[in-house]
Order: C-alpha cells, then sequence, then structure tokens
C-alpha cells in the first residue's frame, strides 16, 4: 500500500485533473489525453509521462525523501501498464473499409427493391409532376354513397336506411346531397307520412299536382307518399328550378315553395321573391350552404 503522503499526492493530482476532466480515475489515467492528443501519438504519449510524474515522483512540500523511494515502485507498474495500453491499442487498431466498395442499401417494399425517383437533370420528369416508371400514382377515390349517408345519418340522427335513401335520390336527380337533406329537413322534418296544411304530401311535401307535371303517371297519394318516388319526384322538380334560374340556388328554392309563377311576378316587379324559406333551408350563420346545389357526382 502507498503511505499517507503518497497517496495524499496522487489524490491531489486526481483532483486537479478531474476539475477539467470530471471522470478521470486512477485506471483511467493511464488513457487520458488532452483535447488535441489522439490516443497513441507522441504528443498523448508524452502527457502521460507528465502524469506519472507528477502522481509518482513530482517533489511537493509534503513529500518527504523516504516517500519519494517508496514510489519507486509505483512508477515502474505505471508504466508498464502504460506499454501493454498501446500494445493493446495497436492490436485492436481497425483497418479503413472502402466506402466504394460496401454496396448501397436501396429501399426496399415488400421485400423487392425499389428504384429511388429520377433526381438527375436528364431525367426529371418525376420532379415536375409527371408520371414515370419510377413513380407510383395515388388516386383519391370520393366517399361512397353509403358511406355519406351514414354520415348524414350521424348529422342529423336519422335512421341510416332513410339518410341512404335520400343519398340515392338526390345523386340520381343531380341534386346535392347536402341540399337535398336541408330541404327535406325544413319540409318535413323525416317524416315520410307528412302532411303539409296547404296539401303537400310526404318526405319533399310534393302537392298532387306538381307531382303529375313532373311525372304524369303519379295519380295516387300512395304512390306519391311512398318514400323513393316522393324524393325522386320531389329533388326532380328542384333540379328543373336550378336550371330554370341558372343554378341561383336561392330563387330555385323560392320557386319549390310559392310557384314559378309568384317568383316570376315579383321579379318583374323589381321586388325581392323571398319569404324566408331559403334562408330557412341555407341558413343564416353557422352552417351555411355555399354550393351552387348541383350534385358533384352524377
Amino acid at each position: 500500500m502507498l503511505n499517507t503522503s503518497v497517496s495524499r499526492n496522487l489524490r491531489w493530482v486526481l483532483r486537479r485533473e478531474r476539475s477539467l476532466y470530471p471522470r478521470l480515475s486512477f485506471v483511467t489515467v493511464l488513457g487520458h489525453a488532452r483535447p488535441g492528443h489522439d490516443r497513441g501519438t507522441e504528443k498523448h504519449r508524452e502527457h502521460q509521462a507528465n502524469l506519472l510524474y507528477q502522481i509518482a515522483g513530482r517533489p511537493c512540500a509534503t513529500l518527504r525523501r523516504r516517500t519519494a523511494r517508496a514510489t519507486a515502485p509505483l512508477v515502474v507498474i505505471l508504466v508498464t501498464l502504460v506499454a501493454a495500453e498501446d500494445a493493446a491499442a495497436s492490436r485492436l487498431k481497425l483497418q479503413p473499409v472502402e466506402l466504394d466498395t460496401l454496396p448501397a442499401p436501396g429501399p426496399k417494399l415488400l421485400g423487392k427493391e425499389v428504384t429511388p425517383p429520377p433526381t438527375s437533370k436528364d431525367d426529371h420528369r418525376g420532379l415536375l409532376g409527371h408520371p414515370s416508371q419510377n413513380e407510383v400514382e395515388i388516386e383519391v377515390l370520393p366517399p361512397t354513397e353509403s358511406e355519406r349517408a351514414a354520415a348524414f345519418a350521424r348529422l342529423y340522427r336519422i335512421p341510416r336506411q332513410l339518410a341512404l335513401e335520400i343519398v340515392e335520390s338526390a345523386v340520381a336527380e343531380g341534386i346535392d346531397p347536402d341540399l337535398g337533406f336541408r330541404l327535406v329537413r325544413v319540409e318535413s322534418v323525416f317524416d315520410p307520412q307528412a302532411r303539409g296544411s296547404g296539401g303537400g304530401l310526404g318526405l319533399t311535401q310534393l302537392l298532387p299536382s306538381t307531382a303529375r307535371s313532373v311525372d304524369p303517371s303519379l295519380r295516387t297519394e300512395a304512390q306519391i307518399l311512398d318514400i323513393r318516388t316522393n324524393l325522386r319526384t320531389g329533388f326532380r322538380y328542384l333540379r328543373s328550378m336550378l336550371d330554370l334560374y341558372t343554378r341561383d340556388v336561392k330563387l330555385a328554392l323560392l320557386a319549390y315553395n310559392r310557384g314559378q309563377g309568384a317568383v316570376d311576378q315579383a321579379l318583374r316587379a323589381g321586388r325581392d321573391p323571398e319569404n324566408g324559406y331559403s334562408e330557412k333551408v341555407l341558413g343564416v350563420s353557422g352552417s351555411v350552404y355555399r354550393g351552387d346545389g348541383v350534385s358533384p357526382v352524377r
């Protein structure tokens, strides 16, 4: 064991070195290198020798002559360990690897190599948005009628089958389903057997005369009250008003409610034919309908 003076001197040197290198210990002194001193270089070995001298042989005020003699075995041990470390480092020295000789890894998809898109100036079709053999075109499909019906059923809290009937009838007649749901909500509150005070029947509150003008085969109330027939006939009439007023949704709704003659008469007189009906259907705040009334998918 080292005597008290040598141990104190060793601890003093390690404390000073830890101020610069917090993880320094008695073992790591052997491999310690200052910044800029690579391991195994002449500067590194010179720094190790200086540390050994400071630990084992540097005279100080508290170190007696007999203590200096006691440090000789320590110097031999440390020098031997340093030599062993340098020998191990030389044996473990890694050989440089030429990166050009390594195969370039490419992206894989389902176990197959995928050629990356062209990035050179000679072949830049993929970068300009034109399809190339290395690109995959992704087509975003619109929602199906069933998916749209499910969304409207949740929105209006109605049976999904009824919502599907409204969607299919609106699309078949060229009406935006959103507008179709708004109209049915105002006309009948989604009651297939609704009867209005003015004689309107069913979901779209068709007057028998209006229904026969659209489809002469409709002669009885039972026929008009049929859910699909009522929806198809009412939406077909609304589509004819949209075409008549060049897709002016407001005028088309007013003509649906008041009649084409009343709307035309108000327009010829320079009056606004609005009676509040279109505002109920289209909305005035919050969720306001802003489409042109025509189904995007027909």
